[in-house]
């Protein structure tokens, strides 16, 4: 079972991706509504995944990222964000070990065998937790 945190500030979108990535098999996910949130929770019960949205109030996506990193932290990092960000998120991932990009499209159903592949390729490498 591969162990998924996925970070989302939209209630509605982190219940669908974690419901339908689970019903893939072999996923467990972990909803989290900010960063803060998941970096309060993640020390003490480590996953071997993250997935985040860029866009949300108080820590974004990248903020997460740097945050995990700078922590010694290299949880596989997938950040599932809107097209109108792409450019310039990806940029700023590519600093980053262990991190990808995946675009949200019109619907969420149609990239879900995308973000499940995703997710067991990034469950492949080895992460580094230190709080």
């Amino acid at each position: 079972m591969i162990s998924v945190a996925y970070v989302d500030d939209d209630p509605h979108i982190a219940l669908m991706v974690c419901l339908l990535c689970q019903r893939q098999g072999g996923i467990t996910m972990h909803g989290y509504a900010s960063g803060q949130e998941m970096l309060d929770i993640i020390s003490h019960s480590p996953v071997e995944v993250i997935i985040s949205d860029y866009d949300m109030p108080g820590i974004n996506g990248i903020d997460l990222l740097a945050t995990l990193r700078s922590r010694g932290d290299l949880t596989p990092f997938i950040l599932f964000t809107g097209m109108e960000e792409a450019e310039v998120i990806g940029k700023a991932v590519n600093r980053y070990p262990f991190a990808w990009i995946l675009v949200k499209g019109c619907t969420i159903h149609g990239q879900l065998h995308q973000l499940v592949t995703m997710i067991r390729m990034a469950a492949r490498y080895p992460a580094v937790h230190k709080g």
